[in-house]
């Protein structure tokens, strides 16, 4: 990803994650001196590669990252990984991280990450199918900032403080959800996606599926039944 300057006289620079030597590392490249060519002017082909200086951000586990993207405000170096991992560096105060665990680490590589542009909120998408939402905190920011410091954090005291400055969760009822029914246990019931192209409906194809769950838990019943 590439980090634009505060200004026209900053750095600029590019965070990459790589394979080989440098696996397990979050690196940062400085485009000092780099000159920079529009591909619309110069194809990929005709670009003359250049060399730049490179150095190790933060180590990172020794596992795949599937998601590298920058917050909207700059704020944060956001990484996700095949084991479901999401990780938060921030970009100024390098060394430190919050991390959050999203999937079931089989199947859930993370595919995707998106925060408002305010930065209070994270919808993370992981290939085991889940799409979970989470607060981020403006303490986290200010935390990684005293740490950078080199000064002394009591990591109980400033967790409970993090804790408690997230605002309370609206309270959910699933009334009205119209849920297939689950009356036999082991039958997971499931509105499968629609695929007849003669459907007349989204409510009519929810009508069927939730007739076709009826009927199989039906059928397992008496199964059940009859085995004994």
């Amino acid at each position: 990803i590439f980090i634009p300057g505060d200004s026209d006289d900053s750095e600029r620079k590019v965070i990459f994650t790589g394979s080989g030597r440098y696996a397990g590392g979050l690196w940062e490249g400085s485009m000092v001196g780099v000159e920079e060519t529009r591909i619309s002017e110069v194809s990929l082909a005709e670009c003359t590669p250049q060399t730049v200086s490179c150095l190790l951000r933060s180590k990172i586990p020794n596992v795949q990252v599937t998601h590298l993207s920058l917050s909207p405000a700059l704020n944060w170096i956001i990484l996700g990984f095949a084991d479901g991992r999401v990780w938060l560096v921030p970009r100024i105060h390098g060394g430190t991280f919050a991390c959050v665990h999203v999937s079931d680490g089989m199947s859930g590589a993370v595919n995707a990450v998106s925060m408002l542009e305010d930065e209070s909120m994270m919808l993370v998408a992981a290939g085991d199918g889940s799409l979970v939402t989470f607060l981020v905190s403006d303490g986290l920011l200010e935390l990684s900032e005293i740490k950078a410091q080199g000064k002394e954090v009591n990591m109980a005291d400033a967790a409970l403080e993090l804790e408690n400055a997230i605002p309370e969760m609206p309270d959910m009822s699933m009334e009205g959800w119209s849920l297939p029914p689950k009356e036999t246990p082991g039958v997971l019931a499931i509105n499968p996606d629609i695929t007849d192209a003669e459907q007349y409906s989204i409510q009519d194809a929810k009508l069927k599926a939730e007739e076709d769950s009826a009927k199989a838990a039906a059928e397992l019943k008496k199964l059940c039944v009859r085995e004994r």
